[in-house]
């Protein structure tokens, strides 16, 4: 197993965190550049922008050299391939948890079926606590949970003043 820096993948996910600073990498990843010319790319003043590169500089994803008056950014020699190794481990995870999830689902559907239970038949038989899985994408998943009113018949109800009257005859609503 990889032994990870903390202190280096602290500064990588730092640097990763802003919009600006990955639109820099890209940006570098194009052409090298000036600061100037991606202050003016990202509407950002010089100094914003300096900031963002050194944040980047110090997580060794961009170098600079300056030349006379203008400093020129690069991207770095280090490359994001024990981070990219660190996220695929945690995506394997993942991948392999959404599989049992889909194979939980295809389960409560194929018992749904044989049990020959139709959503119409369960919309008028009285309402009992109830969980559905609706796939909405590759990755995404809503699960809803149902309870009968009754549960709820024997809670208070917040009762709702009705302050409407405090400003009759002012319709601005000032003395």
């Amino acid at each position: 197993m990889v032994q990870y820096s903390r202190a280096r993948f602290d500064a990588s996910f730092a640097a990763l965190s802003d919009a600006t600073r990955r639109g820099v990498l890209e940006q570098l990843g194009r052409a090298d550049a000036s600061i100037t010319d991606l202050a003016e790319k990202f509407h950002m003043t010089l100094t914003g922008m300096k900031k963002h590169v050194g944040v980047l500089e110090q997580a060794g994803l961009v170098t600079t050299e300056k030349v006379g008056r203008v400093r020129t950014c690069k991207l770095g020699l280090r490359r994001l391939e024990e981070e990219a190794a660190w996220i695929e481990r945690y995506h394997q995870l993942w991948d392999a948890r959404f599989d049992e999830l889909d194979k939980v689902v295809e389960e409560l559907k194929r018992k749904e079926k044989v049990d020959g239970r139709k959503k119409r038949e369960s919309e008028l038989a009285p309402m009992k606590n109830r969980t559905t899985v609706e796939r909405k994408s590759e990755r995404e998943l809503v699960v809803t949970r149902t309870f009968p009113t009754e549960k709820f018949d024997n809670q208070p109800r917040p009762r709702i003043r009705n302050n409407s009257s405090a400003f009759a005859g002012n319709e601005s609503g000032r003395s």
